[in-house]
């Protein structure tokens, strides 16, 4: 999925670019609901406030965005 528009911001023309990220396999080992114990220990002490875990394979994780003046 991706998206792509031309709007006004601030009173200038820019244009945006949005592109959604799927769960992939090797996103599911930090991403997924079954993440072993020593790494969940570790994740949890680099990103404490990372609510990113529990997700499925296919799922939508985010999006990357870029916005540009035209």
């Amino acid at each position: 999925m991706e998206h792509y528009e031309a709007l006004t911001v601030d009173g200038k023309q820019v244009f945006r670019y949005m592109k959604a990220i799927p769960v992939g396999e090797p996103c599911l080992t930090c991403h997924g609901k079954q993440i072993p114990s020593d790494l969940k220990t570790k994740l949890n002490e680099m990103y404490p406030a990372d609510q990113s875990v529990g997700f499925s394979l296919g799922e939508i994780l985010g999006a990357f965005s870029i916005t540009m003046p035209m």
